[in-house]
């Protein structure tokens, strides 16, 4: 789990603090993560990073553009850390395997539950990373899709199709895993999907 951020050096005379901008974000990511984006308070933020609400708004203007920020952070960790498989791998259906263990592992490794951005669709209006969310994670089946037609796994055509379910299937299991209740049902979900995409080797 992430540590809260805290100001590096604060000044004499009312100046703000210095700060390490990506532990900042990094604390306020963990922090709308856990409690959503409507029910995270501006006090929420400052005990988590450390900054008072007259730092952190000559940062980032509002508690939104903090929102907006933390998420450009998430969407990088996101490529790096889940979504490189899809987009830069080199097995076609086996990469698709390979991500959904590793986001089966995630949601197991006590980590705020869900997804950071899919948590709060529709909370923040024109929100940008929910677009790029959408067009990085399809972009991402479809590559990783079109391997396998290349390979002989598929046959081409089906490529759009499976890489829309695909992207539905797994908006729908975060959203799912966001609940506590639903937690298993989530896994379950997941585990479901995992099948599907075996058996497509078969097809």
């Amino acid at each position: 789990m992430l540590e809260n951020a805290t100001p590096k050096t604060k000044h004499p005379g009312g100046r703000p603090p210095e700060f390490d901008r990506s532990e900042v974000l990094t604390a306020a990511l963990m922090t709308f993560w856990t409690k959503g984006f409507k029910a995270t308070t501006v006090g929420d933020l400052e005990t988590a990073t450390g900054l008072d609400r007259s730092s952190l708004y000559n940062a980032f203007g509002n508690k939104t553009g903090l929102y907006e920020a933390a998420g450009e952070l998430y969407l990088a960790m996101s490529g790096e850390q889940l979504f490189s498989v899809l987009h830069d791998g080199t097995e076609g259906v086996e990469d698709v395997l390979r991500f959904i263990d590793t986001l089966s592992t995630s949601y197991r490794a006590g980590q705020p539950r869900g997804c950071f951005v899919v948590n709060d669709m529709g909370s923040v209006e024109e929100y940008e990373a929910t677009h790029r969310y959408f067009e990085v994670l399809g972009t991402g089946f479809s590559a990783a899709l079109s391997r396998a037609a290349d390979l002989g796994e598929m046959h081409p055509g089906s490529v759009d199709q499976r890489a829309q379910f695909l992207t539905a299937a797994f908006i729908g299991i975060n959203l799912t895993h966001r609940n506590r209740a639903d937690a298993e049902i989530a896994h379950t979900m997941m585990d479901g999907v995992r099948t599907e995409v075996v058996g497509w080797l078969d097809a």
